[in-house]
């Protein structure tokens, strides 16, 4: 599996490390505005919200790597208190937002090092074993771009076959693959209902919300 390092990530995301042998962060594409690098979003009494962490926006050409939160802002206490009110009355509230707390409590310069170890401490929850590569520690030809970068690190690393999220379909060429003697085939992720503080269940949030009605363990059941 190759794909952004994305900042608390719904339950697809997680299960793509569950899948794979080894997943590799591309942190060496242009980093998105207001998509799922430094935001998801959680359930509240008046519906859902975004957890957001902002960033210092340097140019439009700006790397994942290269992207830089911006400490200026309290944005650790307005995240904490965006969750205390939505789930303090969870299941696994103390738990899961002890954890947090302490994560939040290092100083992270780079938004890629905040999600990275929030997301190796959310796989350890789930007892998921996966190598995780960093697409800049590879040595890839800088002119590799969209389908092509993706088959110069399946080729670095020796891949016989790539896992791509079910809206691959739309932009990747199976002949390619055959080329290039990679299996290629998708993850289509049926998302489970748990216990959520609602009526109605609302699919597609940041896995937070699975972890404090359900628990770090408990959470593994529905993965």
């Amino acid at each position: 599996m190759i794909s952004q390092p994305r900042f608390v990530p719904a339950l697809n995301y997680l299960d793509r490390f569950r899948l794979a042998d080894t997943f590799v962060y591309l942190d060496n594409v242009q980093y998105t505005p207001r998509d799922w690098e430094n935001r998801n979003r959680i359930l509240t009494r008046n519906g859902e919200v975004w957890l957001t962490v902002p960033v210092i926006k340097v140019s439009q050409n700006q790397l994942i790597l290269e992207t830089r939160i911006d400490n200026g802002q309290s944005w650790q206490r307005k995240l904490l208190n965006t969750l205390h009110h939505a789930y303090s009355k969870a299941p696994y509230y103390v738990e899961v937002i002890d954890a947090l707390e302490q994560a939040f409590a290092q100083r992270y310069d780079r938004l890629m090092d905040l999600n990275h170890d929030l997301i190796s401490k959310f796989l350890n929850w789930l007892s998921v074993d996966c190598s995780i590569q960093f697409a800049s520690n590879l040595n890839l030809r800088e002119d590799l771009k969209g389908e092509q970068l993706l088959l110069g690190i399946c080729k670095v690393l020796g891949a016989t076959e790539y896992i791509s999220g079910s809206l691959g379909r739309n932009y990747l060429e199976p002949n390619n693959w055959r080329q290039a003697s990679v299996t290629l085939s998708y993850h289509d992720y049926q998302c489970k209902n748990y216990p959520q503080s609602g009526e109605d269940f609302v699919p597609w949030l940041s896995c937070l919300d699975l972890f404090f009605n359900s628990g770090p363990k408990g959470a593994q059941g529905y993965i």
